[in-house]
């Protein structure tokens, strides 16, 4: 049986090896309150990691999330005086301290002057003068808020009513795109950090989408997932198919079964290639293991598809040129393999139309100007599944 101080010790080092997941989830629950106020505000420019974490027309908002802590004045004093500080600045802004914390329910407190001073401690009073604190305290208030999964589940719910959705699952589907927008805009200059509903709208469109499954693990099944995935990008919707040249790169766990990456390359070929009306695709598998695509590309030959690598004899070199030579008449060929080493190098001499990224932990980091989807998957097996 461990002592208190072995105890408090424990304590001290589980929680900082749980720091970064804390601090990552923190920063999504901020994501989230960000597109909760873009969609009850419609005709809104919500702007984020800005002067605070969100702010909007007068409103301020400081965004905690402490699901692992209990509350104490002392967990808020830096936020709000962060928020006296904006409000020093600028007297006709409206401020909010919306955070979370384990033991509080969802409510709203408007704390009195003195309630303030608690807050903030002796050396923030010297600083703010107390008849700004009064002005303060008329324009301040502090919303408990729900917990992560809650504010999630509502927030999935508010995108479905708003963009006039059928289910959950695709709501959940365009929160994934919208969140990963926003991290994308985080890290731009200021002036650019910031979001309408205009804007969320336009994102659905974008050319470059990027789905996390790892998020939804808990609210969408497998199953759920795969056909709300596969309905939006992989479903055909024309009678005919796009004569479009289309790169598959496929992230392959440690452990992979051949059979399971001879099973995607049939189907793709199957999928995507037809004679005279849409190209054979080209599929990247990214692995190590050089032994596995040598067992990949004998099984697809003794099972009848036919595919080119760019080599034309055993020890030959990559041949870029003649890989991304258009093949659209020539039934000989149904699927075209490029190492991940040539990805840049291909994308260089060939007229690829899309690329789709199904990764298990994280896509390639391409430059590449059209059309590019990145899905996550659990392993490769789902990855099959979506291409059916």
């Amino acid at each position: 049986m461990m002592s208190p101080k072995s105890q408090s010790a424990h304590a001290d080092k589980s929680q900082k090896r749980d720091g970064g997941y804390y601090a990552i989830k923190g920063f999504l629950y901020q994501f989230d309150k960000t597109l909760i106020e873009v969609l009850r505000n419609p005709e809104a420019e919500v702007a984020f990691e800005n002067e605070q974490d969100i702010d909007y027309d007068v409103y301020v908002l400081q965004v905690k999330n402490h699901e692992s802590q209990d509350f104490s004045t002392g967990r808020i004093r830096m936020p709000v005086v962060g928020l006296l500080e904006s409000f020093s600045r600028d007297r006709s802004r409206k401020l909010c301290l919306y955070c979370h914390f384990k033991n509080k329910a969802p409510g709203e407190w408007r704390p009195k002057t003195g309630e303030l001073d608690a807050i903030i401690g002796k050396t923030a009073q010297k600083r703010f003068p107390i008849l700004a604190r009064k002005q303060f305290v008329r324009s301040f208030r502090i919303r408990f808020s729900e917990n992560y999964q809650a504010q999630f589940r509502w927030l999935v719910s508010a995108i479905r009513t708003s963009f006039g959705l059928h289910d959950d699952g695709t709501a959940a589907l365009y929160h994934s795109i919208f969140r990963s927008k926003l991290l994308d805009r985080s890290v731009l200059q200021r002036p650019q950090r910031h979001v309408n509903l205009d804007d969320l709208r336009g994102f659905l469109n974008d050319a470059e989408v990027t789905v996390f499954q790892s998020a939804y693990h808990k609210y969408l099944s497998a199953v759920r997932y795969v056909n709300v995935v596969k309905s939006r990008y992989f479903r055909f919707r024309e009678p005919n198919i796009e004569d479009f040249e289309r790169l598959f790169i496929v992230e392959c766990e440690a452990i992979c079964d051949d059979t399971t990456l001879i099973r995607l390359a049939t189907r793709l070929a199957r999928k995507y290639y037809r004679k005279g009306k849409s190209p054979q695709p080209y599929l990247c598998l990214r692995t190590s293991n050089a032994p596995l695509l040598t067992r990949v590309k004998r099984g697809l030959l003794d099972s009848g598809t036919r595919f080119f690598d760019g080599t034309c004899f055993d020890g030959d070199c990559f041949r870029p040129a003649e890989l991304a030579r258009r093949r659209i008449d020539d039934a000989t060929v149904t699927i075209k393999f490029v190492p991940e080493s040539q990805l840049t190098t291909l994308l260089g001499c060939a007229r690829i139309d899309e690329v789709y990224q199904l990764f298990t932990s994280a896509p390639c980091d391409l430059a590449f100007g059209g059309r590019q989807v990145r899905i996550q998957v659990q392993d490769v097996e789902q990855a099959v599944s979506l291409l059916s």
